[in-house]
């Protein structure tokens, strides 16, 4: 009697438990966040492995283990060779980044890092549109660059080169970073791997763009102007605090995350809408649309 096959392949369910595994731990404390940080250059592994799923025959539990042995082998074998490495003489050292405002009217902001735990947080000055510090080793070359264009400064930040893991024990490896409150702006973060807490409480938001394919993504909406703007991600979590005052409109794309409004009303997948009861009469009033595919989505009031 011929063999039955094995229905389905392993990559998948490998990777659903994984990724669960590390938010449980998250959740519970065990696992902190900057465990996504180094996982972002692995994900060509992904196609690697999924090929030699459907390249060896699972017709026993000789072919099924073989085939679990040989993608485990290629995570472990390009995990090494990718260039992501562990860093065990960092200092924790820094590098300033300040760009001037200028006679700047309006100005936009972009950050492109393709692995960063980033903090944003209003400047109490109007001397710069962008002062922070970005750490000397870990996350490869980062450029800024910025200009004017008529009345508009322009500042974008990009990282390049090869991530490095951080060494065991505590290290802050955080971007810090402070933006001009003095003119209306333009924010835009995008990453492959994102852990970003802003607190855009006093600045004048005119746009805002987050991206993220994994991690985690929490900000604190402005408290006065109005502005629309859009937050999507893979996997992971979106938290959205929403000031005393502020009126919201959040379109919700949800795949196979939850969601959880400030009334309790909770959303299964598809296309869903939350608008806070005082939108219609809030001087402040914030438009966005979040796109999640696996993990959470928080909108809270502050």
């Amino acid at each position: 009697m011929q063999g039955r096959s094995t229905r389905g392949g392993l990559v998948g369910p490998v990777l659903l438990i994984g990724a669960g595994l590390v938010f449980l731990g998250q959740t519970l404390g065990w696992v902190e966040s900057g465990i996504w940080l180094g996982l972002l250059r692995m994900w060509p592994l992904i196609l690697i492995a999924a090929g030699i799923d459907l390249l060896i025959p699972r017709r026993s539990w000789i072919g099924t283990l073989l085939s679990l042995l040989l993608i485990v082998a290629v995570f472990a074998g390009g995990f090494w060779l990718s260039g992501v490495r562990l860093d065990r003489a960092r200092t924790g050292a820094t590098d300033s980044v300040s760009v001037p405002l200028g006679t700047a009217t309006r100005a936009e902001v972009t950050f492109r890092p393709a692995v960063a735990a980033l903090e944003l947080a209003a400047l109490s000055g109007r001397q710069s549109v962008v002062e922070g510090t970005v750490p000397r080793t870990g996350y490869g070359e980062v450029t800024v660059e910025s200009g004017l264009s008529g009345a508009t400064a322009r500042v974008d930040l990009t990282t390049s080169g090869t991530y490095i893991l951080p060494a065991m024990g505590p290290r802050d490896d955080t971007w810090r970073f402070g933006l001009t409150a003095a003119v209306p702006l333009d924010l835009e973060v995008s990453g492959g791997v994102l852990l970003v807490e802003a607190d855009l409480t006093g600045l004048s938001l005119t746009g805002l763009d987050v991206e993220m394919g994994v991690g985690r993504v929490m900000l604190i909406l402005p408290a006065e102007g109005s502005f629309s703007g859009q937050v999507s991600g893979g996997i992971g979590e979106i938290e959205i605090v929403v000031p005393a005052g502020v009126g919201v409109r959040i379109q919700v794309d949800a795949a196979l995350a939850g969601v959880t409004t400030p009334s309790g009303q909770m959303f299964g997948p598809g296309d869903h809408e939350y608008t806070s009861p005082n939108y219609a009469s809030a001087k402040a009033r914030v438009d966005l649309r979040i796109e999640q595919a696996i993990g959470a989505i928080v909108i809270r009031n502050r």
